[in-house]
């Protein structure tokens, strides 16, 4: 079983991955806001 193959078959994949990107965005957003360079 290969997990993760084609985004564009998987709509459950792409929903997690977003889910990820928006997580990711905010924790950056925090760190900015608290003075700290996060990437």
């Amino acid at each position: 079983v290969v997990i993760g193959t084609t985004p564009n078959s998987d709509p459950q994949g792409r929903s997690v991955e977003r889910r990820r990107r928006e997580i990711l965005e905010a924790t950056c957003g925090i760190l900015q806001e608290k003075g700290f360079a996060a990437i």
